[in-house]
């Protein structure tokens, strides 16, 4: 039979990090494979049965601790789905900062969803379509700017150029014509 060495004990503020983990979490599972920690210590932390719990305000300032590390998450996954809007679909680029976003109200204690409100399946999918609607349209205003913004660059180049001399009525021309020749 295997012995079992001595019990690990852990700090007030490892157990405190953990219970915020845990309470993000899809399942007890998933967040017992993230930790490295078996489910059993897991719940028996939730319970208060096998150590005890942490006072409150360390499990908040750990809420907290973790809240501010998934905004910082969203906040980079917004700056790199700028540079990467052309190879990508909106739904992509917008899915890891809304999964961070998401993840970081719930340990803020502020409100995922709207659940005093009950929608028809009907009503449901009109506003799934109008946001959708908002989104693409949203998407296009920028990709316009962006197509704006890359013309007026061309122009720029084209009005230097003339000013320089080297463009004609007709067009460009050598800069050692002019375009009266």
């Amino acid at each position: 039979m295997r012995t079992k060495g001595p019990k690990r004990r852990y700090s007030d503020q490892e157990v405190a990090h953990a219970l915020a983990y845990v309470e993000q979490a899809p399942s007890i599972k998933a967040a017992s494979e993230d930790l490295n920690l078996p489910i059993a210590t897991l719940h028996s932390w939730q319970s208060g049965r096998l150590q005890t719990l942490p006072d409150s305000a360390l499990c908040e300032s750990a809420k907290q601790d973790l809240a501010k590390r998934f905004e910082g998450i969203a906040h980079k996954a917004l700056d790199f789905a700028d540079g990467k809007m052309e190879g990508a679909s909106f739904a992509q680029l917008m899915t890891g900062s809304g999964i961070a976003t998401d993840k970081m109200l719930l340990l803020r204690g502020e409100a995922t969803s709207i659940t005093s409100q009950t929608l028809t399946e009907q009503e449901a999918i009109d506003r799934s379509a109008a946001i959708l609607a908002k989104a693409a349209e949203t998407l296009k205003k920028m990709r316009a700017a962006q197509a704006q913004d890359n013309a007026n660059t061309v122009d720029a180049q084209f009005t230097d150029a003339s000013e320089a001399g080297q463009c004609g009525a007709g067009g460009l021309v050598p800069a050692t014509t002019t375009a009266s020749e």
